[in-house]
């Protein structure tokens, strides 16, 4: 028996997405409202430079000083930041570019400290906002009472600090 599909007429249904039991209900923005290991946000990083030395060759560097990782961070807090320091930082004509990624234990929490040797902060910079410095800014604050400050480095570059306090017993 030989069945014609051309005249039968198909359904479509929506996917309803699946949500895992355990998944946080709430989201910020698009993301979901839960933190990772720092160990992995750093991974996940470290896979990212490693693609961008590949393109870059012999014009860009990374420095890890990263003794202390036993904390948690909001999923995709430290790969933008590094992101934004390739992507508007690195000036192809200035020579090697330099990115030092540093955490250290507080006596409040911890601290990861992201510096570079680019181009540094412009003054439209004051002006024209980081959509993803901002939303990383917002979502440490509230999922985790954390902070990010920007200040220009030491001569060139800039200086990004995020503060991460550490979790209240409940």
């Amino acid at each position: 028996m030989i069945v014609n599909n051309k005249n039968k007429r198909s359904h479509t249904h929506k996917a309803v997405p699946h949500r895992h039991p355990q998944a946080p209900s709430d989201t910020y923005k698009g993301m979901p409202l839960y933190d990772i290991p720092f160990s992995s946000e750093l991974e996940h990083t470290r896979a990212y430079l490693a693609v961008e030395q590949a393109l870059y060759e012999d014009s860009l560097f990374v420095e890890y000083d990263t003794p202390h990782t036993w904390f948690r961070v909001p999923p995709l807090t430290l790969q933008p930041i590094v992101e934004n320091a390739v992507k508007h930082g690195r000036d192809p004509y200035a020579g090697p570019f330099h990115i030092s990624i540093r955490t250290r234990k507080t006596n409040s929490g911890s601290e990861i400290v992201v510096t570079d040797n680019g181009r540094g902060l412009l003054p439209s910079d004051n002006e024209e906002p980081h959509i993803a410095l901002k939303n990383i800014e917002e979502r440490l604050e509230i999922m985790c009472g954390g902070s990010l400050t920007i200040t220009p480095g030491d001569g060139s570059g800039t200086v990004v600090k995020l503060t991460i306090p550490d979790s209240t017993p409940q």
